[in-house]
């Protein structure tokens, strides 16, 4: 090379290019960090034709790495020729990867995404299972038809991969022949027959890819231009293009603008593109208040508000650029920027399958493919289907995905559609089956058309049908809302598609099921985007490649944590790191320089000390969304080794142990000296709003929203809206554990409803245990001495009540949880044979007095004590009566220990459910309307409990309380029910019973609840 080397002259290199007489000519200049990097490259444009009254740069091809530098490029522009007064032709512009189709002309057009997929599939579908096999993607019991399909997915990209580099698959194989002892050759001499057969497919049908047309290009030497070609600021240029740049014929040199100042002319090639063994001891040179270390994605939400608050609305928004290089952050950051009236556009667009269509494409197919009830609940739950069956069914519930959560806990069902939905054991007055049955059907009609195995492109239509009446319901409130926008998108998207299943030859028009069109549909689909709405007065969200060339005045970065910040590859299975530096591929050495040289423009394009505004953030976080830890960059460590080990001290620094592991976004602090996250943000919303609302064109609003604030709990104090006139006896004991808890589930009624379940919880056994024993307690084999005779009784109300309740598939679990209640029942049909021989008969069983219970009177009024009785007995010849109650949990105490704790002198009432069974009792009724129960056996009554647990050791187990004792449980009834018509249900965190899982557990602030002990079992009773 020679010629100086400055941001006005050039320094000027051949390309190298064998068996050409003449090579193309570099003018390689550097534009420096003054000033943005585009600014200065139109500076050089402008200059190149100022000689010229039309600014005419027409006849120049202008190539930039990416769609948005070079929208903005024709915007400066346009601007200059307004400053200017002299009309401008626009130049030509490009990106780095689409350079080469704008020097050649292909003979034959490339395929669109649908052919080319399946003739890739086509091509491996020709491959013998050995050599499949040999790619090792998935394992053998998979069968061919998994790898097939992964392969002809991956084959298109790393087809793009491998020519970039110039070259083939075969090219691969050759290069790796002898390589290495574990050389991959053998998988790319596989890889390389399905090349070619996926070549020969494309031939056949008029078709070639990309990668052929550009070889056969450059060996035919058919590369030219008659324009002058800039290269602007691409520091990575694939092997490929720079062949294109070698063989071009031109007779003016390339230009090559680099973005960096020319003291660093030696990191950079001719067509500057970096050098990335010359980078290893370049510094980052971050001015230390840029860096801002915080914990979890929220916190860099609220990081970057606390920089647009520092700039008091000096700067427009059109002038504030936010890079989020790791998607993660972005949800936090829209979110909570629309709370403080920011509006932000996310540039790179939505992914579509992060869109509410794509995701009902998505559970069709898996409800299609495997017709179970969770995918059919999933299905429901969608919101489009959820509105196109309510529009569709005979009488639609107020909550349809409510109504089939409810009947899957209660019935476990596995599939659907082999057979009737059970209805056993639900309530006469709330029905779930007629529900599910109506909307199963319902949606079966809209699904019929998808029935069956067809062509590929005779499911076009068919799949059109039906999604337009899933999503026909839709009417988003704006033509600009996200919904909106997404809808639009993906008809779009998917009406395009689907018209290329159409057309499709015949050779590659392969006969699938429904799922498998779908599947294929939401391949095509995958990588497209809902395009940003235009708004004004928004700040933009870009990615991190997007950086360098932008020129917004105010830059600040989140996520700048590895993986993403520099972009690191740590693994791919064909491509590691060796060969892609030997194929001359980008690697992770590649991408740290390319990375370095983007954060030293960044940094060094903004002058802070010129124009008053504030460096670029550079914002890391400690812990990602579910609480796992996140490294800083290592660019923030590229420093001279003083400042390196401030740096480490820095971004490392020992926290508070409190501090230091953040809990997940689900989990409460209860701690004294932490209040929780939620509250912990808005009080620093609301120092930063004291402060005064920002002035001038970006105006933030620190008012909390209706909706949007969150404290914890959310009702610190709880009351009832009716008067309190019923107590279900065993809900004492919820209030004497815990008021909070019992004000929850009891006064709100709160409990999660899920359709998760894999097998019955202990209260579903429970229940189910109860049922069979109240079903053999009212027939004839309760009076048997026989156990063999109660055996076989228990065993047939067992199998009505299990077909009753699950029907014919119930889930896998359910069937051997049936089978271990089997034998509980078999071991009580011994201890029930013994209790009649000893003169025991059953009376009553799930028993309630009229009324459903008795009257209490506490302080002159009375409240009704409801509840049932799982079994009442008497001995005639004992004259006793009994009341027993079964338990079935793991693990069952005595009563004793189950309703009084402390120690012996001062026992106090824990739960009253067996001495206020006395009372229900006594209220009982025999079938002529008179007591059950004399008046003066009531005080003699025994009461007890009948484990049938897992143990499998049933006894009766009878409490030994005196009648002052009992009479003192009825006091404390009385003392519970003075306290619940006061009405008023305060939140005491260190009181708090409330465990991890339990249901409540959300509504204190997420699942665990710190501090309380981690654990429990379900009771089952």
């Amino acid at each position: 090379m020679s010629g100086a080397i400055d941001g006005g002259r050039s320094e000027r290199a051949n390309l190298p290019n064998p068996g050409r007489m003449n090579d193309p000519v570099v003018d390689r200049r550097f534009l420096g960090w003054d000033r943005p990097i585009l600014h200065s490259a139109v500076d050089h444009l402008v200059r190149a034709v100022e000689s010229t009254r039309p600014m005419d740069l027409s006849r120049f091809l202008v190539v930039l790495p990416g769609g948005r530098a070079g929208r903005r490029l024709k915007e400066l522009l346009v601007d200059r020729d307004d400053s200017a007064s002299r009309p401008l032709r626009p130049p030509q512009v490009t990106t780095v990867g689409r350079l080469p189709e704008e020097l050649y002309r292909p003979e034959l057009p490339a395929p669109d995404p649908v052919l080319d997929r399946l003739a890739w599939r086509g091509a491996f579908q020709a491959l013998g299972r050995d050599e499949i096999q040999t790619l090792a993607l998935v394992p053998d019991e998979q069968g061919p038809a998994e790898a097939i399909s992964l392969l002809s997915g991956l084959a298109g990209v790393l087809q793009h991969q491998v020519g970039a580099a110039g070259m083939s698959f075969g090219d691969v194989a050759v290069l790796l022949e002898g390589s290495r002892p574990f050389s991959d050759r053998l998988r790319w001499e596989v890889l390389a027959k399905a090349q070619e057969a996926y070549r020969a497919i494309l031939t056949r049908h008029g078709f070639r890819d990309l990668a052929s047309s550009r070889r056969i290009a450059i060996s035919d030497g058919r590369i030219a231009t008659t324009k002058g070609v800039w290269i602007v600021g691409a520091p990575d240029v694939p092997p490929v293009v720079k062949k294109f740049l070698g063989a071009l014929e031109t007779e003016e040199p390339i230009r090559v603008l680099v973005g960096a100042p020319a003291d660093l002319h030696e990191c950079f090639d001719a067509l500057g593109c970096v050098i990335p063994e010359r980078w290893s001891d370049i510094r980052a040179e971050i001015p230390e208040g840029c860096i801002h270390v915080v914990q979890r994605p929220d916190d860099q939400a609220d990081a970057v508000i606390r920089q647009l608050r520092d700039l008091n609305g000096q700067v427009p928004a059109e002038q504030i650029t936010v890079a989020v290089p790791d998607p993660e952050v972005v949800p936090y950051l829209t979110e909570r920027l629309a709370e403080v009236g920011v509006k932000v556009r996310d540039a790179q667009g939505t992914p579509l399958p992060r869109t509410a269509p794509f995701r009902l494409l998505i559970d069709v197919e898996r409800y299609l493919s495997d017709p179970d009830f969770l995918g059919l609940g999933t299905l429901v739950r969608h919101p489009f289907v959820e509105v196109a069956l309510r529009t569709k069914m005979e009488e639609p519930p107020t909550s349809l995905v409510g109504v089939l959560d409810r009947y899957q806990t209660f019935h476990l069902q596995a599939g659907v559609g082999d057979g009737p939905f059970p209805s056993g054991g639900e309530r006469a007055s709330d029905p779930l089956q007629p529900v599910v049955l109506d909307a199963h059907g319902t949606l079966e009609r809209i699904l019929s058309p998808l029935s069956g195995e067809r062509l590929l492109s005779e499911w076009s239509p068919r799949l059109a049908q039906v999604l337009t009446e899933l999503l026909s319901g839709q009417s988003p409130a704006s033509a600009r809302s996200p919904a909106a926008r997404e809808l639009k998108a993906f008809a779009e998207e998917a009406g395009l598609v689907l018209d290329r299943f159409s057309g499709l030859p015949s050779e590659l028009d392969s006969t699938v099921s429904a799922a498998q069109a779908l599947r294929t549909l939401a391949e095509q689909l995958k990588d497209s985007v809902v395009p940003p709405d235009p708004e004004e007065g928004a700040i933009e969200l870009l990615g991190w490649l997007e950086l360098p060339l932008d020129d917004a005045a105010v830059m600040m970065l989140t996520g700048v944590n590895e993986p993403y910040v520099p972009e690191s590859v740590t693994s791919d299975p064909f491509l590691p790191h060796s060969l892609r530096e030997t194929l001359g591929l980008l690697d992770n050495t590649g991408r740290w320089a390319r990375d370095l040289l983007y954060l030293r423009t960044i940094l060094q394009t903004r002058r802070p000390e010129s124009d008053g505004l504030p460096s670029p953030a550079l914002i890391a976080g400690r812990w990602d969304g579910e609480g796992n830890p996140l490294l800083p960059s290592r660019l923030l460590f590229a420093e001279a080794p003083e400042t390196l080990a401030l740096r480490v001290k820095r971004c490392f620094a020992e926290e508070d142990a409190e501090e230091a592991f953040p809990p997940r976004p689900h989990e409460a602090l209860t701690r004294e000296n932490r209040s929780g996250d939620a509250i912990d943000r808005q009080r620093r919303v609301d120092s930063t709003a004291a402060e005064g609302p920002m002035q001038g064109i970006l105006e933030l609003d620190f008012t909390p929203r209706p909706g949007r604030g969150f404290q914890l709990p959310p009702e610190p104090v709880i009351h009832a809206d009716e008067e309190l006139d019923r107590i279900s006896v065993t809900a004492f004991r919820a209030f004497l554990t815990d008021p909070y808890k019992y004000a929850l589930e009891r006064v709100l009624r709160l409990r999660r409803i899920h359709d998760r379940a894999p097998e019955l919880d202990g209260l579903s056994f429970g229940t189910l245990a109860h049922d069979v024993l109240d079903r053999f307690g009212r027939g004839p084999g309760s009076g048997s001495d026989e156990p063999r005779d109660v055996r076989r009784f228990l065993e047939r109300h067992l199998e009505r009540e299990a077909n009753d309740r699950f029907g014919a598939r119930p889930l896998p679990a359910v069937r051997l949880q049936i089978e271990q209640l089997r034998s509980r029942l078999f071991a009580f049909a011994e201890w029930q044979a013994a209790w009649v021989r000893m003169g025991w008969r059953i009376q009553r069983t799930e028993a309630s007095p009229p009324g459903g219970g008795v009257e209490l009177i506490v302080d002159g009024h009375p409240i009704l004590l409801t509840g049932k009785l799982d079994r009442v007995d008497y001995n005639e010849g004992a004259d006793r009566w009994c009341v027993l109650d079964y338990k079935t949990g793991e693990r069952v105490s005595t009563p004793e220990v189950s309703h009084r704790r402390g120690p012996n002198s001062r026992r106090q009432w824990i739960d009253l459910q067996l001495p206020l069974y006395r009372l229900l009792a006594a209220g009982l009724e025999d079938d002529e309307g008179a007591p059950l129960i004399p008046e003066d056996e009531r005080r003699q009554i025994l009461l007890g409990y009948v484990p049938v647990s897992r143990d499998l050791r049933v006894r009766e187990l009878l409490a030994g309380w005196s009648p002052s004792e009992l009479d003192e449980a009825e006091e404390v009834a009385r003392e519970v029910v003075r306290k619940l018509r006061v009405n008023r249900f305060a939140f005491v965190p260190e009181r708090s019973t409330v465990r991890p899982r339990e249901d409540v557990a959300a509504i204190l602030g997420g699942d665990v609840i710190r501090g309380l002990e981690e654990g429990g079992h379900a009771s089952g009773e």
